[in-house]
């Protein structure tokens, strides 16, 4: 008995020996620069996260990073995408790049990882090779936060069969908005109906039943030298700047931009052109849909809203309804001022960035910035527009996107776009207009009134996002990473 258990212990040393030698558990065995896959969090569409997972393995293999993977996560929205930035990098399981909007990149910088010192990228040859809104967002103190991919700005898309008919001086919309608001007076054919149209000349006036309508209204303040924040940024002015308005006359010019915008929506007015009911049964579309029908002769949209206005067509399509033809779609230049401010030099349109940025807390310091350098190549680059139909944010891109008719008027509008970064979420903000909006074409209130309760209320909101960013200030370093987290910035 003693010998078979003598010879039991012997075969489980040996096992057990044979076991460990399998394993190497060297320090030069276990360490693997690239254990985990560099994560790349974004929302966007099925061009852009092929796109950016292609770059992955084509910066693999040009920089022959054996081992090093890529995977890219699409959340269904912005709003997801920066909630779960935000919960996950509080517990150390954020991203390590970061793919959406220059507005949110502006503001949470503290969350971020620029490049500094890098003599193959400097901020001066940065803002050579990229657009104004590009430079005004990404570079902050002379250090670069991010790459542009893009640049986009809205346009009007018109139907040409009735622009033909009804404009037959110019065949397109105007270029400025007491032009453009004529125009809509004569394309706009009224009729006895429930919804008082029978073709509606533009969408605007009002945010129920329609897309963009802040990005509209904040375009047109912007046009009209509105300051939405101090020089020092440490109050919100919307609500208080006075000047000259294009129509005249010494006014609040936010209260006057508004206005002007709800004018379009307002039976007084002979330029009337949107009503509650236009886009009634319209789902997602709204607007897009009443345009697809072609009940509507323009609507403002981005240059992505190609595809958005070809899928209403098809949709009406599919289901044996009347729908407009995609050959008589066009688009032309966002409107400008004519009159007292108007300057031929100082075209004025807000851009939207499209931009990558690094995570501060990412575990790859010098691979994430490689790859956005890599991504921030000019064939890189042209291969991005032509897979995303999304405008140019290189300056050395615009000249060949001029060429294509369909991509001529953002291309053009990507260079002279500028940014409007603001302290404090723009998405609240926007959401506020627009109910302000919607009270005015309810008869509630006035837009002076209403204008100066936002500002009230989200210059307390400012006032409070800057006492804690000074609490953490005060911070050891040691106490911040403990908990003190930057405020969240604009979505």
């Amino acid at each position: 008995m003693k010998k078979i258990l003598a010879l039991v212990l012997v075969v489980t040393l040996s096992l057990s020996v044979t076991g460990c030698k399998k394993k190497d558990t060297s320090p030069a065995a276990q360490f693997d620069p690239y254990a985990n896959p560099v994560q790349i969090w974004m929302s966007g569409n099925e061009e852009e996260k092929k796109f950016l997972q292609a770059m992955g393995r084509e910066m693999v293999a040009a920089e022959q990073l054996q081992g090093l993977q890529f995977r890219v996560v699409n959340f269904p929205d912005e709003a997801s995408l920066h909630e779960n930035i935000a919960n996950k990098m509080a517990e150390g399981k954020g991203p390590d790049i970061v793919y959406t909007t220059g507005d949110w990149i502006a503001n949470n910088i503290g969350k971020l990882k620029p490049i500094v010192n890098d003599e193959t990228f400097k901020p001066n040859d940065y803002r050579r090779t990229f657009v104004r809104a590009a430079n005004e967002t990404l570079i902050h103190d002379e250090k670069i936060y991010g790459i542009p991919l893009a640049v986009d700005s809205l346009g009007v898309y018109y139907n040409t069969e009735h622009t033909l008919d009804r404009l037959p001086d110019r065949n397109t919309p105007g270029k400025h908005w007491l032009q453009f608001q004529e125009d809509v007076a004569k394309l706009t054919k009224t009729d006895n109906s429930f919804e008082r149209f029978k073709v509606a000349g533009v969408s605007i006036g009002r945010s129920d039943n329609m897309h963009y309508a802040f990005d509209i209204l904040e375009n047109i303040m912007i046009q009209q030298d509105v300051n939405f924040v101090s020089p020092d940024q440490s109050s919100l002015e919307f609500h208080t700047t006075t000047g000259i308005s294009e129509r005249g006359g010494q006014l609040n010019l936010g209260v006057d931009s508004v206005n002007y915008y709800t004018s379009y929506a307002d039976p007084r007015f002979k330029h009337n052109s949107w009503g509650e009911f236009m886009a009634q049964n319209a789902g997602s579309y709204k607007n897009f849909e009443t345009f697809a029908a072609g009940r509507l002769s323009m609507v403002f949209g981005y240059a992505r809203d190609w595809e958005t206005i070809e899928d209403a067509i098809e949709e009406r399509e599919s289901r044996s309804l009347f729908h407009v033809d995609e050959d008589n779609v066009r688009v032309h230049y966002f409107p400008q001022n004519s009159g007292l401010n108007a300057q031929l030099q100082a075209r004025k349109l807000i851009g939207k960035v499209h931009a990558l940025a690094v995570s501060k807390d990412t575990t790859y310091k010098t691979v994430t910035w490689r790859y956005l350098k890599f991504v921030a190549g000019k064939e890189n680059l042209q291969t991005f527009h032509d897979e995303t139909n999304l405008p140019p944010s290189r300056v050395d891109l615009i000249g060949a996107q001029q060429q294509d008719p369909r991509k001529q008027v953002f291309a053009t509008q990507a260079k002279f776009a500028k940014s409007n970064i603001l302290p404090i979420s723009k998405k609240e903000l926007a959401a506020a207009f627009e109910q302000m909006i919607q009270d005015l074409n309810d008869g509630k209130g006035s837009a002076g009134q209403l204008l100066q309760e936002i500002g009230n209320r989200f210059n307390l909101k400012l006032r409070e996002k800057q006492r804690i960013e000074r609490e953490i200030k005060r911070k050891t370093p040691e106490e911040q990473a403990a908990g003190g987290q930057r405020p969240e910035g604009a979505q």
